[in-house]
């Protein structure tokens, strides 16, 4: 069963809100703000297990994120996996795919 359009639009919304909020990697190499970023990507995958359901999985290899009835998988840790959920809900979307 695929999930609604709807439902994918406002979990592409709420990603897009929260990596929004997250400020940008500064241009030069700064071992603390790479930190803070890659730990806020961490804290969305985190909310969105706590507040949507999703199932993440982190192995050696690949962050692995599940919602909504897609499975993504990247490894290039969370900000990867929320990536490339949002452009597989995107084109379950465009292909006509949800309902």
């Amino acid at each position: 069963m695929s999930a609604s359009k709807n439902l994918l639009d406002r979990l592409i919304q709420i990603i897009e809100e929260k990596s929004d909020a997250v400020p940008p990697l500064k241009k030069e190499w700064d071992s603390d703000d790479h930190r803070r970023y890659h730990a806020a990507g961490e804290r969305i995958l985190e909310e969105l297990v706590a507040e949507e359901a999703a199932k993440v999985d982190k192995r050696f290899d690949a962050t692995v994120l599940k919602m909504a009835g897609i499975k993504t998988s990247s490894t290039s840790g969370a900000w990867g996996a929320l990536a490339n959920w949002k452009n597989a809900a995107q084109r379950r979307i465009d292909e006509g795919r949800a309902l």
